[in-house]
Formats: structure tokens, sequence, C-alpha cells
């Protein structure tokens, strides 16, 4: 079963491009990577419609004969070793474990198990703490790395990093609501039915203080954040 074409992309999608594009024109293979991702999602969404969901039970060897490759594509690109690092490396190296992140909720729709992301939110936690806070043009990009990690992150002292650098990414972008917020990562690359509701489970679970509350802390395959994504799904219709 082929995809269809992609479909064109967001003013902002396609303005992070051409910033990427300037910045760093010697990896453009995430751009492509992305490009894949986003051709997959909405060929996938159709799907969805025109089977009546029966994708997510019968599907599974259409989203690994996708995904996984893009997975492979992700997890192949060259990388330097850490101490030959510098800002440019540590900025892509941010957006490559965000695409593997994203990847992560796709291929839980599918039933695919045995999937953890603590080494990788822990490793872009590490880069995004080694680069510019602010990356200029590329800002949107970085809120959009910083929820992928937020959503997939799962210790307290983790997630609780995470959302207070989404609110200084998202208030130097004029963003002064999570609706705002994820409106505008949705225009980057976004799954509804994977992303939006770990998005509300992130961010609504934070307290007066900035703190992230405990109810949240459940790993990925906790009862809890499970059934809470199935609740939410059921009152929501993505399609």
């Amino acid at each position: 079963d082929t995809l269809a074409p992609c479909p064109p992309a967001s003013i902002q999608a396609a303005q992070l491009s051409d910033v990427w594009l300037k910045r760093f024109p010697h990896h453009v293979d995430l751009l492509n990577i992305m490009r894949g991702l986003r051709r997959f999602e909405a060929d996938f969404k159709t799907k969805v419609i025109r089977t009546r969901r029966r994708i997510y039970s019968e599907g599974g060897g259409f989203g690994t004969s996708y995904l996984l490759p893009l997975m492979h594509r992700l997890l192949s690109l060259p990388r330097l070793e850490l101490e030959d690092w510098g800002t440019e490396s540590h900025i892509v190296e941010a957006f490559r474990i965000a695409c593997i992140l994203h990847i992560s909720e796709l291929r839980r729709l599918f039933g695919m198990i045995g999937i953890y992301s603590r080494a990788h939110t822990q490793k872009m936690q590490f880069c995004l703490e080694n680069c510019p806070r602010n990356w200029e043009d590329l800002e949107l990009l970085r809120t959009w790395c910083l929820a992928m990690g937020g959503i997939e992150s799962t210790s307290e002292e983790q997630r609780t990093w995470y959302i207070q650098e989404m609110e200084k990414s998202s208030q130097s972008l004029g963003l002064d609501t999570w609706e705002g917020v994820k409106k505008e990562l949705k225009e980057v690359l976004w799954f509804d039915e994977a992303h939006t509701p770990l998005f509300w489970e992130f961010v609504n679970g934070v307290d007066d203080n900035g703190k992230v509350a405990s109810m949240n802390l459940d790993a990925r395959t906790s009862y809890g954040r499970d059934q809470y994504v199935e609740q939410f799904l059921s009152s929501h219709d993505f399609v």
C-alpha cells in the first residue's frame, strides 16, 4: 500500500526548513525524514477515516513498513564524538532525538511494545542545556523539541525541567496559553491522536509553583496514563 503524495508544508514548517537549510546545510537528511513523517501521518489519517479506525488493530504491517525505516534512518545518521560537539551539534542532535520521540508515540498506536524513551529524553536535555537557550529563527523548533521530550519523560525532575523550558520558549514566541502553543506545534509536525492527549496530560499536571504533579509520573505503560489517553480520545474526535 503506497502513500499519498506529501501535503504542502505549513507556513511555519516551510519557514523553519528555509532557516535550517541556511544554518545547517550539511544536515538536510533530518528535513527529509521530517517530510517523510509528514507524508506518512497525512496518509495515515485518511486511512483511519476510511477503515473506521480498524487500521489501529489491523494495520500493524502498515505502520512498521513505514515507521521502522524512518526510525532506522534517524538512528543511522552520522554523529560526532561527544568531546567534539559544539552548538551546532547540540541543536542537530536535539532535533534528531525529538524526531525519534515523535515516532515513539506513533509506534505505540500500532501496539508496538518495548518502546522506552528515558535515555533519549535525558540526552535531549543534555543537548539543550549545552547550547544557547534562544535558537532565534528556529525557536519554534526548539519548543517542538521540548514538547516531544516533555510528553515522553517520566521523572518529576525531568518533566519539571521540560515544562519550565517550554514556558520560557513559548513566552519568547509571544505565546501566553498552552492552547496557543499546541496550535503552533501542530504546524511543525503533530499527529493529534498520538500527541495531543499526552501534551495536555503533561502541561495540565503542573501546579501553581511550576512543579509537575506526582499523579503524572507513572511509567508510560501504566494503567493510569493509558486510561487517561483512552478517556481523552473517547471524548474527542480528531478525524
